[in-house]
């Protein structure tokens, strides 16, 4: 409807087939991750964060924690029990930039047995052409 008001049809038609495409269903690549922000906020079942990693083939790790819909995880909690991605803010301002460098050095202490991926916040705020881009980078940290 709005390709439409604004004359362009045409770009309203690629961009719902680029989200189609880019939000397709992928195989169960058999790996737990969850998406960790500065704040230490996760989104849980029911968000369209976790259908988005669904789709990206993952199992949301929130659950194994028991997190609600959008709860909190502490960092102790995240490095007892790591999930196999985490994808974490990448940016951060005033005291959360100071907490997010603090996390960083200790998520990079769980080694090789987890992949931290810098993910940006921007990409997670709603539905849109954003998921574009957030489903490739879900995906190219799973392959």
């Amino acid at each position: 409807a709005v390709a439409e008001v604004i004359n362009r049809p045409d770009r309203g038609i690629e961009l719902a087939a680029n989200l189609t495409n880019a939000t397709r269903q992928s195989a169960d690549i058999g790996k737990s991750a969850i998406i960790w922000q500065a704040s230490g906020f996760v989104p849980g079942k029911g968000t369209l964060q976790d259908e988005m990693l669904a789709r990206a083939g993952y199992r949301n790790a929130s659950a194994q924690f028991g997190l609600g819909q959008w709860d909190q995880l502490p960092l102790e909690t995240l490095m007892r029990s790591p999930p196999d991605i985490i994808f974490v803010s990448s940016t951060a301002a005033g005291e959360d930039a100071r907490a997010l460098t603090l996390r960083n050095r200790l998520l990079g202490k769980l080694g090789k047995r987890v992949r931290v991926v810098p993910f940006p916040d921007r990409l997670l705020l709603c539905g849109g052409p954003s998921m574009i881009e957030a489903m490739a980078r879900f995906r190219s940290a799973g392959a």
